[in-house]
Parts: structure tokens; sequence; C-alpha cells
């Protein structure tokens, strides 16, 4: 599954953008079906990893697990952390930046994984002037 976020500067000055994924919740994808996984703690964050690129600058992240990207520690508390996607985005009054984030689920996850969902809560782009 792949997607795309496009920021635009409508400004009246240059800017420099950052573009990160918000708050993360473990749930079952179906409330009748198995709970195993989600009793043992298993979290889709372990085995998602995730790919980023942008059309402004060389920063990527490469096939990475989403849980390594968490720059914080709550234990199985997800719901206030957040990965960075890109963060040094150089964005030109009436410019744009095209972010391509692609999410693949290892084929190792196994059966602990059956029947687990991941929500995340919130896209979330910080601008400030250049």
């Amino acid at each position: 599954m792949y997607y795309q976020i496009f920021v635009e500067n409508t400004g009246e000055t240059d800017i420099y953008s950052r573009v990160l994924l918000y708050g993360f919740t473990d749930e079952l994808a179906d409330e009748l079906g198995t709970q195993t996984g989600y009793l043992l703690g298993n979290s889709l964050l372990q085995v998602t990893s995730i790919t980023v690129s942008n059309n402004n600058n060389s920063e990527t992240i490469a096939n990475q697990t989403m849980i390594d990207l968490l720059p914080l520690d709550f234990g199985a508390d997800y719901s206030n952390d957040y990965i960075v996607l890109a963060n040094q985005l150089a964005i030109p009054v009436g410019g744009s930046a095209v972010v391509t984030i692609s999410f693949t689920i290892s084929g190792d996850a196994g059966n602990d994984y059956q029947n687990l969902a991941l929500l995340i809560s919130s896209v979330s782009i910080q601008s400030v002037s250049q």
C-alpha cells in the first residue's frame, strides 16, 4: 500500500516543512476473531516496514520497521508517539513537495499478527519560515 502527501506553500514567505505520522493504536481487526497475538502484546508496528521518499531532497527512509523509527519509548502505549517522514522540506512561495510513503508487512510476520489492526490518528505537517 502506498500514499502520497502533497505539501504546498500558499503563504508569502519560503518555508521549511516536516511531515509526521502521529498516534498509533493497536486494535483487533475483527472482534469475533482470535485475540491471541493482541493479548501477547504484538503490534503491527513490529512487522510493518515503511519506505519514504520525496521530490524535494535526498531524505529517505528505506524499508525500516515502524517500531524502530519511534523516537519515544512509551512501552506498549504508542498513542502519543510519532514517526518523522520528512524533516527538511524547503518549499519556496508557490512551490510544493510530494512525500511518497509505502507500507509492507513482513513475510515473516506469522500467525501471531493475524487479526491485528493499527490505527494512525493523524498526519501532521509542521512549517516554519526559512
